[in-house]
């Protein structure tokens, strides 16, 4: 019999729907050893309709306290989501086998047996944590769906840039995407423009009345796995923000142009720029694209994801269960 894992976590236009894919990540790097069930509060339509197909379990609640009662002595929880904070995780932990937590801000008190952070640039000393805690920091444990795990594997070389991926996302309340396409069309090197904007986009009408007409301009709303990996290995350059879909642009190998656009990416952001991983791009919101491009260097583009992050997550999580039977004995 596997254990069960149950992961608590949402995806809104809101919120985004970073936390929502790192989990559906994690479950892929899991599903052979557990049996996974998603629990959701808040969750797209679209997003639904990808798990009717998958191999997951999703239960959608109204309210915290179904998902508390319906938590089992023997399951190992993962909670991934700015939301539950110290006591929700003690709430938890008194009810499950272990608790394991994702984060990227590491503000908060946690009471968690694993914490899993792919952010460069992070220790165990950034965190208050009880001293048993064990952790899985660093790009290690990029929390990276299959696909993409494969791709990192591959060294790539990029030569020229001669086609442009722009992605802010899941949601991008703001509307960065248009704003970045209006200056990339002006640049009249890139052969296509790759734009690709998440199911919680709220701009869709607005964005495609601009690139109508546009034959450089290829849309993709909602892409899934498939759909993402080819249009990446398409790109030579990325646009994005600092969060995950900047892991994903590592992996394939493309050149990333990234920066930050609200409080949670800073960290991250900061992290990325002290490994020379990106082209720093600063805040989005202010940023000259123009001038970017201009002095980016091909040369110093080096991959540093390596696609066995998935082996080591299982292999943290297997040792809760050996650490827990050590006990009994």
């Amino acid at each position: 019999m596997k254990r069960k894992i149950k992961i608590r976590t949402d995806g809104s236009s809101e919120i985004g729907l970073g936390h929502l894919v790192r989990c559906i990540s994690l479950a892929n790097m899991l599903v052979d050893y557990y049996e996974i069930k998603f629990v959701c509060k808040f969750i797209p339509d679209e997003i639904v309709k990808e798990f009717e197909n998958s191999k997951f379990e999703l239960v959608k609640i109204f309210h915290e306290l179904e998902f508390f009662e319906a938590i089992c002595s023997d399951e190992i929880v993962v909670l991934d989501g700015y939301n539950f904070d110290f006591d929700y995780h003690i709430t938890v932990k008194e009810r499950c086998f272990k608790l394991i937590c994702i984060d990227d801000m590491h503000e908060q008190k946690f009471n968690a047996d694993l914490i899993i952070n792919h952010a460069p640039g992070i220790s165990k000393s950034d965190y208050n944590a009880a001293s048993n805690t064990k952790f899985a920091l660093g790009l290690e444990f990029a929390l990276l769906r299959p696909l993409f795990l494969k791709q990192a594997v591959i060294q790539r070389k990029i030569e020229k840039l001669n086609t442009v991926l722009i992605c802010f996302g899941g949601a991008d309340e703001i509307n960065l995407t248009k704003k970045v396409v209006q200056e990339i069309i002006h640049i009249n090197h890139f052969e296509e423009i790759i734009v690709i904007t998440g199911s919680a986009y709220k701009h869709l009408r607005d964005l495609e009345n601009y690139i109508r007409n546009n034959e450089r301009v290829t849309h993709i709303h909602h892409a899934d796995e498939v759909e993402m990996l080819e249009s990446m290995l398409k790109a030579d350059l990325a646009i994005v923000p600092a969060s995950g879909i900047l892991v994903e642009i590592l992996a394939v190998g493309c050149i990333p142009v990234s920066g930050y656009y609200i409080d949670n990416q800073l960290n991250i952001y900061n992290g990325y720029k002290k490994l020379n991983a990106i082209v720093d791009a600063g805040d989005l919101r202010n940023m000259d694209i123009k001038e970017i491009i201009k002095n980016i260097n091909i040369l110093n583009h080096k991959n540093i994801i390596d696609g066995k992050s998935g082996l080591r997550i299982v292999e943290m999580i297997k040792s809760l269960e050996y650490e827990n039977s050590n006990i009994s004995r």
